[in-house]
């Protein structure tokens, strides 16, 4: 049995990230799940401080049904406004992401500045 489910969510579908980290038992399996059912998949998507506006702008546009109607309707400079308290995190929850063979995953991401990230750390 492997130790972790294949990590082939599409990045290619959202605006440039630094890098993705996934975790969580949609990551690595774990005791006490359904070994052949994939439990949602967590991801953090890290970006450039200076893109991060930017980045929530393009994802808006090319995932809406990531974000709530509020963040739809208040648009990407109040997300950020949003990202920037407590952790620096900002998260789309129950959504599904596209894999690399064309599938979709069930799957929860926060966006991260790579700053806040380090601060973190």
């Amino acid at each position: 049995l492997a130790t972790a489910w294949p990590l082939n969510v599409d990045v290619g579908k959202f605006p440039p990230v630094e890098c993705t980290i996934g975790y969580g038992s949609g990551v690595f399996r774990q005791q006490g799940y359904d070994q052949n059912k994939r439990p949602m998949v967590d991801l953090v998507f890290v970006v450039r401080d200076d893109a991060v506006a930017d980045w929530h702008a393009e994802n808006l546009r090319a995932h809406p049904s990531h974000y709530s109607g509020l963040a739809r309707g208040l648009g990407a400079a109040s997300v950020c406004r949003l990202q920037r308290w407590g952790p620096g995190l900002y998260y789309m929850p129950h959504v599904q992401l596209p894999t690399t063979d064309g599938g979709m995953l069930d799957a929860k991401y926060g966006v991260i500045t790579r700053d806040a990230l380090l601060q973190d750390l």
